[in-house]
């Protein structure tokens, strides 16, 4: 029997049944599964900050891993089921734009849309899709079952456009996609785009009633209280407090602006 890798990501929590059935349901299928738990915590049907964790994430596990991510609002509705395909992972969960980092990540993705049909599930419920449908179908994959057994390949799915920043002249729009538990904000601007904006320019940031003219290195650079940029370990601009939080100090959460201004 394989021994894959099988992460989860979702909305869950900890306090109740949902994750631990999950679990059992993969288990049932294949015992010999390694699961991961990458994070529970995402905010209640939070789909872009699900999209970030797992795209901060996916990259440092092995080939063939197969990672789960259910964090879905639209569940029971008409919205499709995937399977995304890339030269060294798989991804199982919700047509609702939570792959949609790494589809701009990946350059060669096959997407499947995930059949419902009775000689794959025996019976599925309205309002817990990962239990029913998204922990059977990773267990199946990683028993080594095709994509093609289990979906058919399709070129049109959900992308969320506000998971990359905007430009308007010499204004780069971005916004707070993620709230991490240090209350640090994590915007949907990522290294590449910044430089490729700015140039050798001056800048400024604009955060809340904050304007912030540099970019430092790491969190020790400035002094306690004090509000930073900086470029976290995912390679994402992060408005931050030095000891402290910046959502709390600021009282900007997921959504919000976060302007550079080309001066």
């Amino acid at each position: 029997m394989l021994q894959p890798i099988i992460t989860l990501v979702t909305d869950f929590g900890q306090k109740d049944h949902y994750v631990g059935v999950m679990k059992g349901v993969i288990l049932g299928i294949n015992r010999s599964a390694r699961l991961v738990d990458i994070c529970h915590e995402i905010p209640a049907q939070d789909v872009r900050a699900a999209a970030y964790v797992l795209f901060a994430s996916y990259r440092h596990f092995p080939k063939d891993t197969i990672h789960c991510a259910v964090v879905d609002p639209g569940v029971g509705s008409e919205r499709k089921a995937l399977i995304l395909k890339t030269d060294r992972h798989l991804f199982v969960g919700p047509d609702n734009g939570i792959f949609s980092m790494i589809c701009n990540q990946e350059k060669e993705i096959k997407v499947y849309s995930i059949h419902t049909s009775k000689d794959l599930f025996s019976e599925i419920s309205s309002t817990f899709h990962g239990r029913d449908i998204f922990a059977p179908v990773s267990a199946s994959l990683s028993t080594g079952r095709a994509c093609s057994e289990l979906g058919k390949p399709i070129s049109k799915f959900v992308s969320i456009n506000t998971l990359r920043p905007d430009t308007e002249g010499s204004v780069m729009k971005g916004a707070i996609i993620h709230v991490d538990r240090f209350g640090n904000l994590i915007t949907n601007i990522c290294r590449r785009d910044f430089d490729g904006f700015l140039g050798r320019e001056r800048f400024e940031i604009a955060a809340g009633d904050r304007s912030l003219a540099d970019i430092v290195k790491t969190y020790s650079d400035a002094p306690a209280g004090k509000i930073v940029a900086l470029f976290g370990s995912a390679g994402h601009l992060e408005i931050s407090a030095v000891m402290g939080s910046a959502s709390g100090l600021l009282h900007l959460g997921s959504g919000d602006r976060v302007l550079v201004h080309r001066l």
